[in-house]
């Protein structure tokens, strides 16, 4: 079952007996100093004073927190203005503690529960020979290229509507290309002097709005720029085509060397899954993917379903910090599928959720709460400090037993008919 950010929230402060909701009763004022509800009547004057509003609906959606309030009115001022005029009919949460660090309390709880608490994963972006990284567009450190890629002109996003292969794929805008270049990538250098296949699967509306090139340099200077052009060139009608450029000579002085992934004119291009295939037994590890129980070879990379599976040995390597996955069978062109777990993604947004039975969401509760206190125990005016960090401890112990109890049993998945 799933858990939102908010839902999370709610447990922790109901656990430590400071939660209430309320909604807005009238408009604040016009200079966004104050919120207003007469929920907040019965509170004398300025005893809100350091705790905190989270406005949770409408357009303004933030934390502020409370310099005053007054009573009957039910009148909050902020010590910061508001970012809006506060309107009539919104939710707000009434908070002891900066809900801000409640939600990092919650990631930490979550990391913290790591490895008995994970999330399985089955990747299958790898391609068997291919020796380009990130080449399925998953990986964006930065949002405008994926990671060991570039752009020229063309603007370049990660698109989650639109894809053919993996979670993500590359949207390109305007003419111009991606490229990934022997400068970001210096194993491109080892193709001097042979012959190379290259491969990208591309949807575009527009005939010979998408094309694949390769471009090399020479020593020497003599720059060559090959494709564009037949199998290479997309025919349009809105449908993913797989482009090839085959037989590409590189010279045997080569300087430089990039892979194209091109846009012509002002069109909108998705692209994924591109491979140039060669002899390699060494891949960049999908960063999707924490630890590794199982490597399999299945059937051709761009075939939708994967089925077919053989197991294959392999080992995990790390070349000057970055991690790759060794494999001594060379089969090219199939999928290589991974089968491990990784970490949960941290949340962020209130609708944010995590896929968790109600064991691990309590884990997850208990151990916020126990971050929560034993950060701000010495803030908590009613009780002795003593008492907080024994409070804390409580929950400590609630916590370790429960990750202990629910920790989740990684081993290798049976394989199934298909995916």
């Amino acid at each position: 079952m799933s858990v939102t950010l908010a839902v999370l929230r709610q447990r922790i402060c109901r656990e430590i007996g400071s939660w209430k909701v309320f909604t807005t009763t009238s408009a604040g004022e016009s200079d966004y100093s104050s919120l207003v509800s007469t929920a907040l009547a019965d509170y004398p004057d300025g005893s809100l004073k350091d705790k905190y509003v989270k406005i949770t609906s409408g357009s303004t959606k933030e934390t502020r927190k409370i310099s005053d309030n007054q009573s009957p009115s039910g009148i909050v001022t902020p010590y910061r203005l508001f970012s809006a005029q506060i309107a009539t009919a919104v939710t707000v949460e009434l908070h002891d503690f900066d809900p801000d660090d409640i939600t990092s309390f919650i990631n930490k709880a979550i990391r913290d529960a790591y490895p008995e608490l994970c999330k399985s994963v089955v990747d299958t972006t790898l391609v068997a020979g291919n020796i380009l990284p990130n080449s399925n567009f998953e990986d964006w450190t930065v949002t405008t290229y994926p990671d060991y890629w570039r752009t020229s002109v063309s603007t370049l996003t990660q698109e989650s509507s639109y894809v053919r292969h993996g979670t993500y794929s590359m949207k390109a805008v305007n003419a111009g290309y991606a490229y990934l270049s022997s400068s970001q990538w210096s194993n491109l250098l080892d193709l001097e002097d042979s012959t190379i296949d290259v491969y990208v699967w591309c949807k575009a509306s527009v005939a010979s709005a998408a094309s694949l090139r390769v471009y090399t340099k020479t020593q020497a200077g003599t720059e060559v720029t090959t494709g564009g052009t037949g199998d290479s060139l997309h025919s349009g009608g809105g449908e993913w085509e797989l482009l090839e450029l085959e037989s590409v000579s590189i010279p045997d002085d080569l300087a430089e060397i990039q892979i194209r992934c091109t846009v012509s004119g002002a069109n909108t291009v998705y692209f994924d899954n591109c491979y140039l295939l060669a002899m390699t037994y060494d891949y960049l590890k999908p960063s999707g993917i924490e630890k590794i129980l199982q490597v399999n070879l299945a059937n051709d990379c761009n075939e939708l379903r994967t089925h077919s599976w053989q197991r294959l040995d392999w080992q995990e390597i790390d070349k000057t910090g970055v991690k790759y996955i060794r494999i001594d069978d060379y089969i090219a062109g199939r999928k290589v599928e991974l089968i491990g777990y990784t970490t949960f993604t941290e949340l962020s947004a209130d609708t944010d959720t995590i896929a968790v039975s109600a064991a691990w969401q309590r884990a997850i509760v208990v151990g916020s709460v126990c971050n929560l206190l034993r950060s701000h125990g010495t803030t908590i005016s009613s009780q002795d400090i003593k008492e907080v960090v024994a409070l804390a401890d409580k929950y400590q112990a609630e916590y370790e037993a429960l990750k202990a109890r629910n920790a989740i049993v990684v081993a290798p998945l049976q394989i199934p008919k298909y995916r």
